[in-house]
């Protein structure tokens, strides 16, 4: 259910009637395109990091090294941007779905734990803020 969901999410899939019989079919999950929250925000800065410095080469190679053929730097910053965009786009879709369950879990915006500027009584309600998903949510 949850792999035909994200499917329609993505726009992979339009959804009409779908059969399911029972088949057991192996799957084998790529670990690096399923990415939790947390890795998805490493990824991100990793991935920025990685576009500054391409682009840095790009502003002092000359017109001989842009003809390298073991390195074409426009490639390889325009592969590393496209992946950057994915990655945004699907944590703010996580972040979106998250606030959406803290809205239907009846949490609101000023239900965010306490900064520890003021000296709390109790443990707070909530772990993370309003919207924001687990580190592990993916």
């Amino acid at each position: 259910m949850q792999v035909v969901k994200l499917a329609k999410e993505c726009g992979l899939v339009k959804l009409g009637m779908i059969g399911v019989d029972g088949t057991k079919i192996k799957a084998n999950a790529s670990r690096h395109k399923a990415m939790s929250y947390d890795r998805m925000q490493q990824a991100e800065r990793a991935l920025k990091e990685q576009v500054d410095a391409l682009l840095a080469k790009a502003r002092v190679a000359d017109a001989a090294e842009r003809n390298e053929p073991e390195r074409d730097l426009p490639a390889e910053i325009a592969r590393r941007e496209e992946r950057l965009a994915v990655i945004r786009a699907a944590r703010a879709r996580l972040e979106e779905r998250q606030r959406q369950a803290d809205i239907a879990r009846g949490r609101s915006d000023d239900d965010a734990p306490p900064d520890g500027s003021g000296k709390a009584k109790k443990k707070p309600r909530f772990k993370h803020k309003f919207g924001e998903p687990r580190p592990d949510a993916q």
